[in-house]
């Protein structure tokens, strides 16, 4: 449906047929027909009534004083064609980036129009027909209270293939704009570049810039402005637009870094022979351009278009937005280049986000980009980085409310989670910063408007931990920290982070332990560590009224143990613990815990008899005192005469004794007690008996394995004394005769010449003597068969795997055939004696199958297995997280990387031109490292690593690590108390390595695990370090 009336004649019909794939320079004449309308032109008569109704309108409303808000908003109702079933049709995506890069030419341009979608969803129009080829807008569809814009595909061969708008006018129909969204080469396009900001454009009465036609027409309007110009009664009507000789001959253009731009040499004259220089990034004009801009009289004219919308009564621009529930938890972070955003989805009615950005946290933020209803994340490709921006998250169907919160971001971005540790004296600061910068941190006591700052702290790999020593116990702090990504560029610091030290604290979790008749182990539990606390116990018999003191006792690490000695026996005691933190400062005692000495009496005695032997075992209830031995005697039973022994020594809380010399077949009793010193001995614990006896076996230890045609292997374990000797009989199932076995004393044996398929039993007995026999027990039956291998695996490598199977039996050999799978020949290796073989020159990225088979001592030979299959690991580049350096020294460094295969390594300084190789380097357990020597302090260097899969094979070089050789420090020595693997203890501000020469003139911690290097150390008087536990210190490493 036309309307060729004045009130609704429809504008420009466009298409985009540019495509910037032309040389820089180009010269390019606007092609023939690329632009012609899709509808019927205006007169003059017509045209230019239009921009007086509109302009009257624009007055009227001024003086109404209506026109006071910065911002108009006016609601777009979206109808998207898509085919019957509901398929295909312009993109959500698509539909919000494209009026996202709309409302930035609007408002970067000053018109202050704003648009946004009317309604939760889109007006979805499914039909097959019109998808395929559109003719006119459906009847029913169109809203009476928003501008409608329908997207279609494609026009009907029929139809100009050209999208349009109309003109204002006060008919509901004048609101349409139709947009072709689906170009020729299958790709939809961001129509919000040229066509949706040029359509809405006539929507709101602006001409084409050549003039009102529909561009089969040339311009008459003349260059010349001031005098003689006629620019208000030709071509668009308004002045600032330079006169457009768009379809005039010689009117050509260039192209510039992907922009075309007028050509100055261009021919084309005026009536009057002057030459035109036209405004090609005009969005109104017709030229090939990167078009983004309105003049002041093009804004005026469209806010008059607006104003005369505004007074008709067909229809209103005032379709309510929708009540969306705004986005939260928005974040930034940087990424290369670019900013990424996320944040919270937490609505179901939105028709998508636009996303917004300002430099300023109040103002300025214009629309960047526009994403689909439920995406939460959108990333900003900024022209230039800013140090600062600012971006918030609007629902494309609302207008000012429903924002997320504002974010703050940083090109130079801030550290994140600041959290602060402290102890006493000291705090562990700690952050996350991030890539390239350093950080600037500034502390002070809270309430003092004075900082103390920190500068050029390096990030962490992880996290970033900074310790803050020498401060005063019990005090209120505060701090900050921010990036520094240059000199010139910071990041903002962080919110101010508030920590309060602690007191001298007083011990946790205190605790008594291997309480014995003169002993006691006192152990309690600090939360935090700190160079040169100690400890004071003290401890009494109850109902004393005198302490015992024990003073300085080291109290650095968080467990302490003491053991205290020189105790009387069977007495309870009562004790407490405290910190010494100072000469001044103490915490309080621990409350009052009790425990009593004792030399306790063995329990849980066992025994375990052989012929003439048996093993005695006991416990005590906690570790003996150091000293304590154990008295055992033991008698056959009903004797009166007892078999003493003395001083077994005890040093657990389990103990054994092996008596030996006993007879066979005789009933024992024995006894033990505790000697924790020659006046102190416990009760003798309870009597227990024993029988010795040649041991029978059990039958559940009884086992057979590795069984072929022809042989198995028995297995068995009785508790009999050393050296006993085995008898072993067996015959087939049914058979009378029993066949016997010469005497072993070992626990297992081969039985071979059997026969195939034939099913035996077998018993064992022990042979303690001649006339000491144990009884025959029988052992699981057992079938003879050549079994074929079962239980394949693979360990495939790059060129070689390693396979492994059940072992069949101990006269067995194995064959194996392998290929590659999808070919037809086998390779065969024959008579391999071990369950395992590693195949080698394999082809990487490979994927093999194999079967094995195995051969019986009489000939028999299985069946091949069933099929098992690998797949060889590609030579890969090696990646940046399997290489590292370390140890680093002031000229050397140790580079290290994970290999199976030799290896190739090269390294530079950092920006030189040339390399320097080593190749060849072996590689070990997967591992390989290379010490580099003769390099320059203070050094920064890159290396890579590449890997010689095989011969003809190798993985390339991978990227670059790099790494930094140390200043020189001629003398290292420590500066504070503190823990060792902080830089600011040492003088260098660095930790030292195996080539530093260390002078230790305070308290130091080595942390727990961890592990300190040095290659000579030597203290000044009264100074010592503290280990942790489990930490080491490797001195000339």
């Amino acid at each position: 449906m036309k309307y060729v009336s004045l009130p609704l004649l429809f504008a420009i019909g466009l298409m985009l047929w540019l495509s910037l794939t032309s040389p820089t320079l180009a010269q390019t004449t606007p092609p023939s027909g690329s632009a012609s309308c899709g509808t019927l032109d205006l007169t003059l008569t017509q045209a230019k009534a239009l921009q007086q109704q509109a302009m009257l309108a624009f007055k009227r409303k001024m003086g109404a004083r209506k026109a006071v808000t910065s911002i108009n908003y006016v609601p777009i109702r979206p109808h998207i064609i898509r085919r019957s079933n509901g398929t295909e049709g312009y993109p959500l995506a698509k539909l919000n980036e494209a009026m996202a890069t709309t409302n930035s030419y609007y408002l970067l341009n000053g018109i202050g129009i704003q648009f946004y979608f009317a309604g939760t969803v889109p007006d979805y129009i499914d039909d097959d027909v019109t998808y395929e080829g559109f003719n006119n807008v459906p009847s029913g569809h169109d809203a009476y209270n928003a501008m409608n814009q329908y997207y279609i595909n494609v026009f009907a061969p029929n139809h100009e293939d050209r999208s349009y708008a109309s003109f204002p006018a006060n008919y509901v129909e004048s609101t349409r704009s139709v947009i072709r969204t689906y170009g020729s080469n299958g790709q939809y396009f961001n129509w919000g570049e040229f066509v949706l900001p040029h359509e809405l454009g006539h929507n709101f009465g602006l001409f084409h810039t050549y003039g009102f036609g529909n561009g089969n027409s040339t311009t008459d309007e003349l260059v010349t402005r001031g005098p003689g110009a006629n620019c208000e009664t030709n071509g668009d009507f308004i002045c600032d637009t330079p006169a457009d000789p768009y379809g005039l001959p010689g009117a050509q253009t260039i192209l510039i870094n992907n922009c075309y731009q007028y050509d100055p040499n261009s021919t084309a004259r005026d009536s009057n022979g002057e030459l035109y220089s036209p405004s090609i990034s005009n969005l109104m004009s017709y030229w090939p351009s990167c078009t983004h801009e309105f003049t002041p009289g093009q804004i005026n004219q469209i806010l008059a278009g607006l104003a005369l919308r505004q007074t008709h009564t067909a229809y209103t621009l005032d379709a309510p937005p929708t009540n969306v529930i705004p986005p939260s938890n928005l974040t930034s972070r940087l990424n290369g280049t670019t900013i990424v955003l996320t944040w919270q989805d937490n609505a179901d009615n939105e028709m998508g986000y636009f996303i917004e950005r300002s430099t300023s946290p109040t103002d300025g933020f214009v629309q960047i980009g526009g994403v689909a209803p439920d995406v939460t994340s959108f990333t900003d490709s900024p022209i230039t980085l800013s140090n600062h921006f600012y971006y918030r998250i609007r629902p494309s169907n609302t207008t000012t409310g429903s924002l997320s919160p504002i974010i703050a971001f940083s090109t130079c971005p801030t550290p994140l989670y600041p959290n602060s540790s402290p102890v006493r004296i000291s705090a562990s600061l700690n952050w996350t910063g991030n890539a390239g910068q350093t950080n600037t941190l500034r502390w002070r006591n809270a309430g003092n408007p004075a900082w103390t700052t920190i500068d050029n702290i390096p990030n962490g790999q992880f996290s970033t931990t900074y310790s803050l020593t020498g401060l005063t116990a019990n005090t209120a702090y505060e701090w900050q920290v921010q990036g520094v990504c240059s000199g010139s560029s910071t990041s903002d610091f962080t919110n101010v982070q508030s920590f309060t030290t602690l007191s001298c604290q007083t011990p946790l979790a205190y605790g008594t332990s291997n309480i014995g008749g003169a002993s006691v182990q006192f152990s309690w539990y600090t939360p935090f560590e700190e160079s040169g606390r100690t400890a004071e116990i003290r401890y009494r018999p109850v109902g004393s009224p005198a302490w015992t003191t024990v003073s300085s006792v080291s109290s650095v690490v968080f467990n302490t143990a003491y053991t205290q000695a020189g105790l009387a026996n069977s007495t309870t005691y009562e004790w407490q613990v405290k910190n010494v933190c100072s000469a001044t400062e103490s915490s309080a005692y621990t409350p009052l815990a009790n425990f009593t000495t004792l030399c306790r009496t063995p329990t849980g005695l066992s025994n375990s008899p052989t012929a003439t032997r048996a093993i005695l075992g006991w416990t005590v209830s906690s570790a003996p005192d150091a000293g304590t031995t154990y008295q055992l005697h033991y008698r056959p039973v009903g004797t009166t005469v007892w078999s003493n022994v003395n001083t077994i020594p005890g040093t657990g809380t389990s103990s054994s004794y092996s008596v030996t010399g006993l007879t066979p077949n005789t009933q024992y009793e024995w006894q033990v007690r505790t000697a924790c010193s020659a006046s102190s001995l416990s009760d003798y614990s309870i009597t227990k008996q024993f029988t010795t006896t040649c041991n029978a076996a059990n039958g559940s230890s009884l086992s057979t394995s590795l069984k072929t045609s022809t042989s198995v292997q028995l297995v068995w374990y009785i508790n009999n004394d050393p050296d006993t000797p085995y008898e072993i009989r067996y015959r087939p199932i049914g058979a009378a005769n029993w066949v016997m076995v010469s005497t072993t004393t070992n626990t297992t044996y081969n039985l071979t010449g059997l026969t195939n398929n034939t099913t035996y039993e077998w018993q064992i007995r022990a042979a303690c003597s001649p006339a000491n026999l144990s009884d025959f027990v029988a052992g699981p039956n057992f079938t003879t068969q050549c079994k074929t291998p079962s239980f394949l695996f693979a360990n495939p490598q790059i060129s070689s795997a390693t396979l492994t199977w059940e072992q069949t039996g101990t006269d067995v050999t194995y064959d194996i055939h392998y290929r590659v799978v999808g070919t037809a020949n086998w390779t065969t290796l024959s008579s391999i004696t071990s369950a395992s073989l590693t195949l080698t020159g394999l082809t990487s990225s490979t994927s093999y199958e194999y079967q094995v088979q195995a051969h019986c001592a009489d000939g028999i030979t299985t069946d091949f297995s069933s099929l098992n299959s690998f797949t060889t690991s590609p030579c890969s580049q090696p990646s940046l997280f399997s290489l590292s350096a370390s140890p680093i020294t002031t000229s050397s460094a140790q580079l290290n990387w994970y290999a199976y295969y030799a290896a190739d390594i090269r390294y530079r300084v950092v920006g030189a031109t040339d390399w320097i190789t080593r190749n060849n380097l072996p590689s070990t357990n997967g591992a390989g490292s290379v010490i580099l020597t003769g390099l320059s302090s203070s050094t920064s260097y890159e290396w890579q690593l590449n890997i010689q899969c095989s011969a003809t094979e190798n993985s390339g070089f991978s990227g670059s690590a790099t790494f930094q050789t140390l200043t020189p420090c001629l003398n290292m020595y420590t500066v504070k108390d503190g823990l060792w693997n902080d830089p600011s203890v040492w003088s260098c501000n660095r930790l030292p390595t195996n080539g530093d020469v260390v002078q230790i003139k305070h308290q130091l911690i080595i942390p727990a695990s961890y592990v300190a290097m040095l290659q000579r150390v030597g203290f000044d008087t009264g100074k010592a370090i503290t280990y942790g536990t489990s930490a080491q210190l490797k001195v000339g490493f």
